[in-house]
C-alpha cells in the first residue's frame, strides 16, 4: 500500500517539475518579444515595429499561449496523492488563470499592427496575480511532498 502511494506522489512530482519546467523554458523565450513589445507600448513606437517583427511577437505569443494550455491541461489531469488534492485543485486553476492572461495578452496585439493597451496591461496584472499563486501552491505542495 505505501509503495503505491509512494509510486502516486512520484509520479505526481514528476509531472510538476515537468510543467514548472517546460513554463520556464517557455517564458524564457518569450521574455525577450514581450520586453520588445512592453517598450514600444510605453514609448508609443508600436507602429515603428517592422511588419514582420510585430508578426512574430504575434505569432510566438499564441504558439507558446497554446503550449502554456497543453500544460495546463496536463496539470488539471494530474492525480495527486489525497493529502494534496485541495492545493492541486488550487494550483491547476491558478495555472488557468495564467494561462487566461497570456490569451487576453495575446489578443490585446491586434491584426492592424496596434496594440490594445488597457487589454495588456490588465492581462500583464493578471498574470502576475496568478504567478503569484501558483508559486504559493508550488510552495504548499513542496512542503507536504
Amino acid at each position: 500500500m505505501a509503495n503505491k502511494m509512494q509510486q502516486k506522489a512520484r509520479q505526481y512530482s514528476l509531472t510538476i517539475n515537468r510543467v514548472v519546467s517546460e513554463t520556464e523554458k517557455i517564458q524564457e523565450e518569450l521574455d525577450p518579444l514581450f520586453q520588445k513589445i512592453q517598450k514600444a507600448i510605453k514609448a508609443d513606437t508600436v507602429a515603428d515595429l517592422t511588419a514582420d517583427e510585430y508578426h512574430e511577437i504575434k505569432t510566438v505569443f499564441a504558439s507558446r499561449t497554446a503550449d502554456y494550455q497543453d500544460l495546463a491541461d496536463e496539470l488539471a489531469a494530474a492525480v495527486p496523492p489525497a493529502r494534496l488534492m485541495g492545493n492541486q485543485k488550487f494550483l491547476a486553476a491558478a495555472f488557468q488563470e495564467f494561462v487566461d492572461g497570456c490569451q487576453a495578452m495575446t489578443d490585446s496585439l491586434q491584426a492592424d499592427q496596434t496594440v490594445d493597451q488597457a487589454a495588456f496591461s490588465a492581462a500583464e496584472a493578471a498574470q502576475d496575480v496568478a504567478t503569484d499563486k501558483i508559486s504559493k501552491y508550488l510552495q504548499r505542495i513542496s512542503s507536504l511532498i
